[in-house]
């Protein structure tokens, strides 16, 4: 696999373990679309993680507009628009190193999947490419080494 950008070469264990959520997810995102550029995979905006400074009431009065307009609560980071054998796609929560998915993510995942699609919780960029390639490569997503940075819900 060949490396084209340096945000993106390899990462020792302790930096990689320093990393926030979203430098994995942006590293993770580069380098599907330099392996994949004819795929989709794309981010679903749905945290928020405003500072407010001194105008609450604006704040608040964003966080319900998004509410109205349909931001759920739980809702996977990334989605891989291909189906592949059995799934109609691939649902990605990103989290960082000694973190794990909350009850509402949980609930959201145990849904997607119970609908035909797979969802994956993935703590690492070496995690991300190995779930990406081989959901490519066969699909047979109950064949992949689960770790602690890897994890399925089915």
């Amino acid at each position: 696999m060949k490396i084209k950008r340096k945000s993106l070469q390899k990462k020792s264990i302790r930096e990689s373990l320093s990393l926030s959520e979203s430098q994995i997810q942006i590293d993770c995102f580069e380098w599907f679309n330099l392996q994949y550029p004819k795929e989709l995979i794309f981010h679903i905006p749905n945290a928020v993680k405003y500072v407010s400074r001194g105008n609450r009431g604006a704040f608040y009065g964003i966080l319900k507009k998004m509410k109205d307009e349909g931001v759920v609560k739980g809702i996977p980071d990334l989605f891989l628009a291909k189906s592949f054998n059995k799934y109609h796609g691939l649902f990605i929560e990103m989290k960082k190193p000694k973190s794990y998915a909350s009850k509402e993510q949980k609930e959201i995942h145990y849904l997607l999947a119970k609908n035909g699609y797979a969802v994956a919780v993935v703590k690492s960029f070496d995690a991300f490419v190995i779930l990406v390639t081989t959901y490519f490569s066969s699909g047979d997503l109950d064949a992949l080494p689960l770790s602690s940075e890897l994890q399925l819900q089915s």
